[in-house]
């Protein structure tokens, strides 16, 4: 061999020999979770965004701009319109703001058929009765 194609050779040599180390090496493990990623429903998306605009609401509210508050729990009523939070949060701005006929019982008559009982500790029953 030629003192001239050494040279050429050694350098194919080792920019070959990385690359052929790298297929002997163990193949990466996948990557994706062993459960399946579950995709949340028009409902839930829903839920979510009422959530962000009840606290969005909660800070109007906190800051007295009330018709701005009343406003956004009313968008927020309109994705979760189950949501009996949002319904007792709209009563007292309603009647701050003079609109007694939308604080009308039945209107909220949903919102205390959703509100959940309170839980009593064992204690203060016993001590009760």
């Amino acid at each position: 061999m030629s003192s001239s194609l050494r040279p050429v050779l050694i350098a194919v040599w080792l920019a070959v020999l990385p690359i052929s180390l790298r297929a002997q090496q163990q193949p990466l493990k996948d990557v994706v979770p062993e459960r399946p990623i579950k995709v949340p429903t028009r409902k839930e998306i829903d839920h979510l965004e009422a959530v962000k605009l009840y606290g969005l609401a909660a800070q109007h509210e906190q800051r007295s701009e009330l018709p701005r508050a009343l406003k956004t729990y009313e968008k927020a009523l309109r994705l979760d319109p189950d949501s009996g939070a949002i319904r007792r949060a709209m009563l007292p701005l309603y009647l701050a703001l003079d609109r007694q006929q939308e604080a009308t019982p039945a209107s909220f008559a949903r919102s205390i058929a959703t509100r959940r009982p309170v839980r009593r500790s064992k204690k203060r029953w016993r001590a009760r009765n």
